[in-house]
């Protein structure tokens, strides 16, 4: 009992022996009221602050402490090595508290520590030269104007260190009324790392989480973005906001969890974000789990290994990741029940998917690992219905999905590569391994005919990989004949699909818009099975002897193979 006496005098002489020196706890932490701030928030405490991260930064000081009070910045402050805690005394989290109605028995103003930012101004900015780790919690920041037309930014991470920044940790703070609320622009592609922002909130903002486009430039096959390694997007309050992540991720887990992402909203000129959750990744595992939406103007979320290119289209796979089997995604126990019919829940282009929700995946280019949907889910993706895609599904889960299909005007016929028309069969494969060479996999054709109300052409091919190969790089050829004007014409297609393979059973579909000119008539197709030599070349599996080539009349079918 003596020695607990004695600890605890001595632990209040610390205190207050470094509460006398100015200095906080043990000399780690610095409080921002010893450096001259005001906090009425109509004083410019831009000097103060200042201040108080230069010296914290010039003598390793690791924590400053923000006290009580709302700090009015007129021009932002810099960091320029980070290293340094910003530790707040708690910032208002729930959206409902900031109404002004009496709902609380104790109506009394919140008293935390808010950081005030003018319009089209910064509030921290993380200059080129910091490398140390950033962490920031327990504090809210505020657009002074609310939210207007502009640039207003409430963190601006600028480091263009030679390595990337990591950790950059955002913890229990409050963001609300920015053009943009956390901003990562850089030169540097690669420029940030193990990025995390938990328990905070967002309200009224047009872009939550943003990751900017590098100039032209320093842009390399990985896309326009800046790009982080590592990305935690979990149990955040997303109120009221346009968009709410916007980002590039590589090579390391992205998990998006238990995030309220409810009322996106037009962005402050009004005009509408294409997605809440856009976000592009390279050899990336993506898990979205247990997320809700409701009540929004756009798509919800898009996920895509292929990279968004200045004119809207997408950068070539050729020497990228796109497509491989490195970009996966893990879709479970997320809600879209609060959005209406006319909105996507997800567009997935060129991934590994697993599914376990019923909502709606509207695909291009995935190889759909698992879906444990209990209805007709898969859908075409916008892009998809414009180019043509090819997917890979598991075998077995679509063999007696024809009869479901009936209302989409399908119409199949079974082909053999023996010339012999019978039903395609999971047991009728080659004996021998095929071996891609220089021609790719070629066999002769037989040519089926287009009805004019035809909108879709289709194929379905089994292949067998017990061996593993891991990089099939297998596409689809689209070969239609048709007459114009008297005269007969042909035109092949290619329809591209992800790359890689499950070991076991694949059933590999092609689809194409039929696009042809206006008043081409008696038309005729078939499809091949094809791939690229240079990354096929010498591989060997198994290939049903017989496929399945189809048409669906529906501009909206769903997207599974027929068999």
């Amino acid at each position: 009992m003596k020695f607990f006496i004695s600890l605890v005098i001595c632990t209040h002489c610390v205190f207050h022996n470094a509460n006398a020196q100015n200095l906080s706890v043990y000399g780690d932490i610095v409080s921002l009221s010893k450096f001259g701030v005001v906090g009425d928030g109509k004083a410019d405490d831009t000097k103060a602050i200042q201040k108080a991260i230069d010296y914290c930064e010039s003598n390793s000081i690791k924590t400053l402490f923000i006290p009580n009070g709302n700090y009015l910045l007129k021009s932002p402050v810099y960091f320029r090595r980070g290293g340094v805690q910003i530790r707040g005394v708690g910032a208002l989290l729930r959206e409902e508290s900031w109404l002004d109605k009496n709902l609380f028995v104790n109506n009394k103003p919140f008293s935390g520590c808010s950081f005030i930012i003018p319009r089209n101004s910064n509030g921290f900015i993380f200059s080129s030269t910091v490398a140390d780790p950033i962490s920031i919690s327990d504090v809210q920041f505020a657009s002074q104007s609310g939210r207007t037309p502009g640039k207003t930014t409430a963190v601006l991470f600028q480091s263009e260190f030679w390595g990337p920044t990591w950790p950059f940790i955002i913890e229990r703070c409050h963001f609300r009324g920015f053009n943009y609320a956390i901003k990562f622009e850089s030169k540097t592609q690669y420029c940030v790392a193990f990025v995390q922002v938990n328990q905070s909130a967002f309200s009224q903002n047009d872009e939550c989480i943003y990751f900017s486009d590098i100039p032209k430039e320093y842009v390399k096959n990985i896309g326009q973005r800046n790009l982080a390694w590592g990305f935690t997007f979990a149990n955040n309050k997303c109120h009221d906001n346009s968009r709410v992540i916007r980002g590039c991720f590589a090579k390391d887990a992205v998990n998006i969890m238990d995030n309220n992402m409810e009322g996106n909203i037009p962005y402050a000129d009004n005009s509408k974000p294409t997605a809440i959750v856009d976000i592009e990744i390279s050899l990336a595992t993506v898990n979205f789990e247990g997320n809700h939406f409701e009540s929004v103007i756009s798509d919800c979320v898009s996920i895509s290994s292929a990279f968004r290119a200045g004119d809207g289209g997408y950068y070539s796979k050729s020497g990228s990741t796109t497509g491989a089997e490195g970009n996966k995604v893990f879709i479970k126990g997320n809600n879209f029940d609060g959005i209406s019919g006319k909105f996507k829940p997800y567009i997935l282009k060129s991934l590994v998917v697993f599914n376990y929700d019923p909502y709606g995946l509207y695909i291009d280019e995935c190889d759909i690992r698992t879906n444990a949907a209990n209805n007709l889910n898969l859908l075409f993706s916008d892009h998809a219905k414009q180019s043509g895609t090819s997917v890979k599904f598991p075998t077995g889960k679509y063999e007696n999905s024809y009869k479901s299909l009936s209302g989409y005007g399908v119409k199949k016929y079974y082909v053999s590569m023996s010339g012999k028309t019978q039903k395609l069969s999971f047991s009728s494969f080659n004996s021998d391994f095929l071996n891609v060479g220089e021609e790719g996999l070629k066999w002769d054709m037989v040519n089926h005919p287009v009805e004019t109300k035809t909108k879709y052409l289709g194929c379905t091919f089994i292949i067998n990989n017990p061996t593993g190969v891991s990089f099939l790089g297998i596409f689809i050829t689209f070969n239609l004949n048709y007459k114009l004007n008297g005269k007969r014409y042909q035109k092949a297609v290619e329809v591209p699909g992800t790359y890689g393979s499950e070991i076991g059973f694949v059933s590999i579909a092609g689809y194409y818009p039929l696009n042809l000119p206006k008043g081409a008539t008696d038309i005729f197709f078939n499809a091949l099975l094809n791939s690229s030599p240079g990354i096929l070349g010498g591989k060997r599996f198994f290939l049903a002897n017989e496929y399945s080539l189809f048409t669906y009349s529906d501009i909206n079918p769903p997207a599974i193979p027929v068999f």
